[in-house]
């Protein structure tokens, strides 16, 4: 910020000088002072120029280009204080000609902004343009960029759009249309120029990963899906919170085929942390694309992953719902129990089912016996015990 819009001036201060009416002795002292900078005696220079500030004449003209030279000088030494103090003098004489007195306006405005004193730099760069016949392209750069600082979203749009026109491609041009737009809730707008930013910039990974989600803060989760698979195949997300976006937008389209795969490969990759939520996540996926092998490979996964037994009797249901598990039926279930959860007496009935769907009825008698302890299988149990046996 500090040094984004400083411009040095390189035409010669006194170019113009003898027709705005300078006097010849100051015309001739400045003169001199020009040439010793010119000749690298910056310490000559400085010291003819403080003579001259310290007994400055009485002539306006006069005065306004000792004190808009010594800002020069002061302002090529990087001393921006000083040139900005005297920069003023000379603007307050309103005794310049037009062309220096606009370049002095656009300085003081690059200065103030420099400064971070917005307001100030609105107020020299509206004088410009106030009084600038053809504006300088930079001046509408630096306007809508006060604007966007101020939180004057509105007028910040209009004149960035302006410089837009004026500028090849310009990263942080587009970055402060597209944040004003935002911030003025103007979301189409928002992604149309997110959108030129991608073009322009494709091989910046974070844009094309901000357009996937404004397109889901749209709700046009069909177009976020295609930036994503772009993002994707560009190698572009590398965080999880990307990839986890990407494959919680699949499975929201009803793709959760194809999230469970990117998910998976996430995995493979490392590019996400193997815990026991996102295996349950994968395993929801597998279970939604009706890939119940699969499901329970990802279940047994977080459960290794589980200090408790959830896991493991969601597992066991899913064996019940395939024919001839009932082997792993038992054994997930028992792990259930063993590791402790809530739903004892489920765990037991669907034990008891599977040891009876196996003939082993006395291990079902058993198991039937624990479940009617439970009031939630209490009823069903004893139903159990007085059918079957």
């Amino acid at each position: 910020m500090r040094k984004l819009f400083l411009a040095f001036l390189t035409m010669s201060i006194l170019t113009t000088a003898m027709c705005a009416g300078m006097s010849m002795t100051v015309f001739k002292r400045l003169q001199n002072v020009e040439s010793l900078i010119a000749d690298n005696q910056l310490d000559k220079a400085e010291k003819k120029l403080k003579e001259m500030l310290a007994e400055p004449p009485s002539k306006d003209e006069d005065r306004a280009y000792v004190f808009y030279t010594a800002g020069m000088f002061y302002l090529q030494k990087s001393q921006y204080v000083k040139a900005k103090k005297l920069f003023l003098l000379a603007y307050k004489l309103n005794a310049l000609p037009e062309k220096t007195t606009l370049y002095l306006l656009q300085t003081l405005a690059g200065l103030s902004m420099q400064d971070e004193r917005f307001d100030d730099a609105i107020g020299y760069y509206k004088s410009y343009m106030a009084q600038a016949s053809e504006p300088d392209k930079n001046v509408y750069l630096g306007l809508g960029t006060a604007y966007f600082y101020k939180k004057r979203y509105s007028n910040a749009v209009q004149l960035l759009k302006q410089a837009i026109t004026l500028f090849e491609p310009k990263e942080s041009l587009y970055l402060m249309l597209f944040a004003s737009h935002y911030e003025l809730k103007q979301l189409k707008s928002a992604t149309k120029v997110l959108e030129k930013i991608v073009k322009f910039w494709p091989d910046k990974g974070k844009y094309w990963l901000q357009l996937s989600s404004l397109y889901i803060e749209r709700n046009k989760y069909a177009k976020s899906l295609e930036v994503m698979q772009l993002a994707m195949t560009n190698g572009y997300m590398e965080k999880e919170r990307d990839i986890m976006q990407y494959v919680y937008t699949l499975y929201e389209e009803d793709l959760p085929m194809k999230a469970a795969l990117v998910l998976q490969r996430a995995f493979d990759q490392g590019l996400v942390e193997k815990n026991r939520k996102n295996y349950e996540l994968l395993s929801t996926m597998y279970q939604e694309a009706k890939e119940r092998v699969n499901a329970i490979g990802a279940l047994k996964l977080a459960s290794s992953y589980a200090s408790d037994g959830k896991n493991d009797l969601y597992i066991a249901q899913l064996y019940f719902e395939q024919e001839n598990s009932f082997k792993h039926v038992i054994k997930h279930g028992k792990k259930a129990i063993q590791k402790g959860i809530k739903q004892k007496g489920n765990a037991n009935m669907l034990i008891a089912v599977a040891y009876h769907e196996l003939g082993d009825k006395e291990s079902a008698k058993q198991y039937l016996i624990n479940a009617s302890k439970y009031n939630k299988t209490k009823k069903a149990a004893n139903q159990w015990l007085e059918s079957f046996f």
